[in-house]
C-alpha cells in the first residue's frame, strides 16, 4: 500500500491545480477566441442550432427553452440560466451591433438589464451573421472535439466569414484578466481586412484607421475624444477610456435624449438624476421618460433663465448620457491569452480564413476527385457498352461480374462497383455526353481547388472577392459619430459650498459655528466624508448629502459592519486599527479619498482575525488588554504610515488562544513599567 502512496507538497499541488484551473478559465469560458471572437457558450448555441436543430435564418422560430436545453443536452454543461442569459445576449440589438441571435419576444429591454421574459415564452432562430459564422462548416472546415459527454464532436472555433471578433463588442472576465471590446462597422471592416489583402499585411494603425474610423455602437451616440482612439488600436487595451454621449436634439426649450450610450440602461439615468436632483435643477425644471420597447425618449426642460448649453453639460456629467468605455483586447490566439491590437485581430481573421478555404477546398477537391475516378470507369463502360453488358450476362454473380470487368478495362473495384450499379436508362447517347460535359466540370473544380490550396496570393484574391460579397450584401452606415470635444466646466451654485460639519460618535450634522457639540470640521460640500467599521472596510459618502439634523452616519454610507471611526477625507488625520491577533495598523485618511462613494478595504485581515478598536487623529501610544487580563502599552510615535492593502504591524505578544479584546490610542506619551513579559 506504501508504494502507491506518493509524498506531494501541498503548496506546490495548490499552485499547479490554480494555474490548470485558471488556464481552462480563461481558455474555454472567459476570453474570446480571435478568430471568431465568441465564448465557448455562444459557440455552442450557435453550433447547436445550425447542426443539431438543423435551422438557419430561414427556419421557423423555436422556443428558448428547447434551444436551450438541446445545448445543455449536446455541449453545453453551465446550467440552463446562464445558457438562456448568453443566448438573450446574442439577439439585443442594443448590444450587438450585429446580432447573432434572431429573437423574438422580451429578451430583454434598454429599461434594465434583468427585464427577461422566461425561456418558454420567448422564442429564437439564427440570424444571417449566424449563418455566415457557420459558412462551409460541413466540409471539415474547423477542428473539432468531443462533447462534455462525448456524444457529439463540436467546432474548437467557428469558420466565421462574418468577422465577429471585430465587429460586436463583448465583455468578459476570468481570473486575473478581463476582456472589454467595442463594436465596429462591418463596411469599415472589410474595407480594411480588403486593404489588407492588397497589402499583404504591411499596414500601420494609420493605415487602419483610414478605414476604420472607430467603434460603431448600436444606438448610436458620440465619440467625443477621437484622439484616444489610436492609441488602444495600437495596443489592445486603453490609456484613456472612450466618452461617449447620448444623441440629442434641442426644441424649444427641451432637450430631448433619442438614444443611451452603449450598455447603459434608463433605470440607472433616473436613479441618477434623483440622486443629482438639487444640482439638476438649478438648470432643469421638468423631466419626462417618453421612452417605448425599442425607442428611447428623454425629455428634459430646461429653466427659462438658463443656459442651455450649461443644461446639457450637467445632465452629461450626472447621469450615463455621458459614459466611457475601455479597450481591453484579451483574446486567445493559438491556444493562449494575447493582448491583441487591431492589427493582430486583421491578421488573425486573415489567417483563420485562410485555413478555412485550405480546408474546405481539400475537401470538395478529394470528393471531386472521387467522384471523377467514378466518371472515367463509366465513360470506358459506356463506350464498350456492349461487351459489358454480355460479360454481365455470362458471369456466375456479381462478384464473378466485378472481378471480369476488372481484368478486362483494367479499372478498380469502386469503377467496377459504379458500373454493375447503372441503370439501363443511363446507356443512350446523351446520357455520355452528359457525363463527357460533367467529366470536364469536374477536371476544372480539381483545378481550381488545387490551386486555391497551394497558391497563397490566388487564395487571398478569392478571399478578397467573399469579403466584398460579404460587405455588399450585409454592410450598413455608420451609425457613432466621431469628434473631439473639449468637455466644459460647469460651475453649479452649490459646488465647492464652505460647510462646517460636526460629529459626534457615529452621529453626523453640518453645524453653523465652530463652538458646536462633537469634533469640528471645516470643509467643502464637494468633500467626502470616510466611515471606517469593524469588518476592515472604509465608506465613503459626500458631504453635500450631509443634513443639519443628527444623522447616523450608517444610514448615509450604507455601511454593513460597526462604525468606530468617522472622519473627513480631506484633513489630516490618521486612522488608527487594532485588531483581535494584535496588529497595529496606521494609515492616512486623505489615502482613502475618491471622487466615488461606496466601499474601500481599509485594513488587510487574516481569516481568523476582526477589527478591535478604530480612532483617527494624531496618537503616540496604543493600550491594549487581552482576554487573559494582560495589559500593555505600545509606543507607535515611530511608527510609519502604510499604504490601504495592508495589515500593520504586530503589537501586543500574544500566546496561544489569548487575543485582544479591548484597544483604545493615545496622545499622551505613557510612564507605565514593563509588564511581566517585557513590554510597556
Amino acid at each position: 500500500m506504501n508504494e502507491k502512496i506518493i509524498n506531494i507538497d501541498i503548496l506546490d499541488e495548490s499552485h499547479n491545480c490554480f494555474l490548470d484551473y485558471a488556464k481552462e478559465v480563461l481558455e474555454d469560458r472567459a476570453c474570446p477566441s480571435a478568430e471568431d471572437g465568441l465564448l465557448r457558450v455562444h459557440r455552442e448555441l450557435i453550433w447547436t442550432m445550425k447542426e443539431v436543430l438543423k435551422m438557419d435564418k430561414n427556419s421557423q422560430y423555436k422556443k428558448s427553452a428547447s434551444i436551450v436545453g438541446t445545448t445543455l443536452a449536446t455541449s453545453y454543461f453551465h446550467g440552463d440560466s446562464s445558457c438562456y442569459g448568453a443566448m438573450c445576449k446574442l439577439s439585443l440589438p442594443f448590444l450587438m451591433r450585429y446580432p447573432l441571435v434572431d429573437g423574438k419576444g422580451s429578451l430583454g429591454t434598454q429599461e434594465s438589464n434583468d427585464m427577461q421574459a422566461a425561456s418558454r415564452y420567448t422564442n429564437a432562430r439564427p440570424s444571417i451573421y449566424s449563418d455566415l459564422m457557420m459558412n462551409d462548416y460541413k466540409k471539415n472546415a474547423v477542428e473539432v472535439k468531443p462533447t462534455y459527454n462525448n456524444e457529439y464532436m463540436e467546432p474548437v472555433v467557428l469558420p466565421a466569414l462574418f468577422p465577429n471578433a471585430i465587429c460586436n463588442g463583448r465583455q468578459a472576465i476570468g481570473v486575473s484578466m478581463a476582456h472589454n471590446s467595442m463594436p465596429h462597422n462591418l463596411t469599415e471592416v472589410c474595407n480594411a481586412l480588403i486593404s489588407y489583402i492588397d497589402n499583404n499585411g504591411k499596414m500601420t494603425v494609420e493605415d487602419i484607421m483610414k478605414y476604420i474610423k472607430g467603434p460603431d455602437f448600436p444606438l448610436g451616440g458620440t465619440i467625443i475624444n477621437a484622439k484616444d482612439i489610436k492609441k488602444a488600436y495600437e495596443t489592445g487595451k486603453s490609456t484613456t477610456s472612450l466618452k461617449i454621449r447620448a444623441d440629442y436634439e434641442i426644441k424649444d426649450r427641451n432637450i430631448i435624449f433619442t438614444s443611451i450610450p452603449y450598455r447603459t440602461v434608463r433605470s440607472s439615468i433616473r436613479e441618477q438624476i434623483n440622486k443629482n436632483i438639487d444640482e439638476i435643477s438649478e438648470y432643469i425644471e421638468d423631466f419626462n421618460d417618453e421612452s417605448n420597447t425599442g425607442n428611447n425618449r428623454l425629455v428634459f426642460t430646461v429653466l427659462k433663465n438658463a443656459n442651455m448649453e450649461d443644461a446639457i453639460e450637467i445632465l452629461f456629467k450626472n447621469t450615463d448620457l455621458q459614459t466611457t468605455c475601455s479597450f481591453n483586447m484579451n483574446y486567445i490566439i493559438n491556444g493562449s491569452p494575447k493582448l491583441c491590437s487591431m492589427l493582430d485581430l486583421l491578421k488573425a481573421y486573415i489567417e483563420h480564413q485562410n485555413d478555412v478555404l485550405i480546408r474546405t477546398n481539400s475537401f470538395d477537391k478529394e470528393k471531386n476527385e472521387k467522384r471523377l475516378h467514378i466518371l472515367n470507369g463509366i465513360l470506358i463502360a459506356l463506350s464498350s457498352i456492349d461487351e459489358v453488358i454480355e460479360i454481365i450476362k455470362k458471369s456466375l454473380d456479381k462478384n464473378d461480374a466485378r472481378l471480369k470487368l476488372i481484368n478486362k478495362f483494367s479499372i478498380d473495384e469502386i469503377q467496377a462497383n459504379a458500373i454493375l450499379d447503372m441503370k439501363l436508362s443511363r446507356l443512350t447517347k446523351l446520357d455520355e455526353m452528359d457525363l463527357k460535359k460533367e467529366i470536364d466540370e469536374k477536371i476544372k473544380s480539381i483545378e481550381e481547388e488545387t490551386r486555391i490550396i497551394e497558391e497563397e496570393a490566388y487564395r487571398n484574391s478569392v478571399l478578397k472577392n467573399m469579403i466584398i460579397d460579404m460587405r455588399d450584401k450585409y454592410g450598413d452606415e455608420r451609425r457613432t459619430k466621431i469628434a473631439d470635444i473639449e468637455v466644459k466646466k460647469v460651475v453649479t451654485k452649490k459646488e465647492n459650498k464652505d460647510i462646517i460639519i460636526a460629529i459626534d460618535g457615529i452621529n453626523i450634522k453640518t453645524v453653523k459655528t465652530v463652538n458646536a457639540k462633537g469634533r469640528i470640521y471645516k470643509t467643502k460640500s464637494n468633500s467626502k466624508i470616510i466611515a471606517f467599521c469593524d469588518d476592515g472596510m472604509a465608506y465613503r459618502c459626500s458631504a453635500e448629502e450631509i443634513k443639519s439634523t443628527n444623522t447616523n452616519i450608517k444610514n448615509i454610507t450604507k455601511a454593513k459592519g460597526n462604525i468606530l471611526a468617522i472622519s473627513i477625507a480631506d484633513s489630516e488625520d490618521l486612522v488608527y486599527h487594532t485588531t483581535k491577533n494584535g496588529m497595529i495598523k496606521i494609515s492616512k485618511v486623505s489615502d482613502f479619498n475618491s471622487t466615488r462613494n461606496g466601499s474601500v478595504s481599509a485594513i488587510k485581515l487574516s481569516d481568523d482575525d476582526k477589527v478591535v478598536a478604530i480612532d483617527v487623529g494624531n496618537f503616540v501610544s496604543c493600550y491594549q488588554e487581552t482576554n487573559n487580563g494582560i495589559k500593555g502599552i505600545l509606543d507607535i510615535a515611530d511608527l510609519k504610515a502604510q499604504g490601504k492593502a495592508t495589515k500593520g504591524v504586530k503589537g501586543l505578544k500574544l500566546k496561544n488562544n489569548e487575543s485582544i479584546i479591548k484597544a483604545y490610542f493615545s496622545n499622551e506619551e505613557s510612564n507605565c513599567k514593563r509588564n511581566s513579559r517585557g513590554q510597556k
